[in-house]
């Protein structure tokens, strides 16, 4: 009666499969832009919107399949936290700022939503994923596990150098 009862695996697999469905919505409407402005010419602004959709789905399929993994996972929520934290900062700047400089330009609230709101996501996020974040993962379990491995001593075998005695 006083054995611990094992606390129960989180089942991943639900999310993992709805990230997945959902990461083809940004697919598909990147593939609709592309689609759109493939006319031979390059379009800078239609570059930064086009790599918005393709990070969100990048990183929904990423945890479509990988997120099974306690690494990925990490690795997936830092990125996902800088993504949202620059992603904030840069669509709070470029919505107020052009209210605040320049009240009388009527689209400044535009830079924010089309521009730098985007642009701080992709830089929140690829700073999100080249961060360490290997070094978030449950330490402890990692601990017990090397020393269960190399610590403790391998059991001996009947036949060990048989051949040489």
């Amino acid at each position: 009666m006083d054995e611990k009862q094992s606390p129960v695996a989180f089942n991943w697999t639900p999310l993992r499969i709805l990230a997945g469905i959902l990461a083809a919505v940004p697919a598909g409407f990147a593939f609709l832009l592309l689609w759109h402005n493939f006319d031979g010419t390059f379009y800078w602004k239609s570059a930064v919107i086009l790599m918005f959709p393709v990070t969100l789905a990048l990183v929904g399929w990423w945890f479509a399949l990988w997120g099974h993994r306690a690494i990925h996972r990490a690795r997936i929520k830092w990125a996902v936290i800088g993504g949202a934290a620059l992603g904030a900062i840069g669509f709070i700047g470029g919505f107020a700022g052009p209210l605040i400089f320049a009240p009388e330009a009527n689209q400044g609230p535009l830079l924010g939503i089309v521009i730098t709101g985007p642009l701080g996501f992709l830089a929140g996020t690829w700073l999100g994923l080249s961060s360490d974040s290997s070094r978030f993962v449950n330490r402890e379990s990692t601990s017990r596990r090397f020393n269960a491995q190399v610590l403790s001593p391998a059991p001996q075998s009947a036949s060990r150098n048989t051949r040489w005695e």
